[in-house]
């Protein structure tokens, strides 16, 4: 399946200052898309999404501690 994201509003945090070095996220129908500044991304199914900004901590395996993501 494909998602293009052309046509997208692409959104950045406020936090990230001059930009530089920030993600971009946008929506594409069922989609979400985060990109670099360079353009390179990755594309999320609005479940997966969800439960990647809703994770508070996550431990690596192999990681005693957790740590604030």
């Amino acid at each position: 399946m494909r998602f293009y994201f052309n046509d997208a509003l692409w959104r950045k945090s406020s936090a990230c200052g001059d930009g530089a070095s920030c993600l971009e996220v946008a929506r594409s129908g069922s989609a979400v898309g985060v990109r670099d500044a360079r353009g390179v991304g990755l594309v999320f199914s609005e479940l997966a999404w969800h439960k990647f900004i809703s994770a508070k901590f996550y431990t690596a395996p192999g990681m005693t501690d957790a740590c604030e993501c």
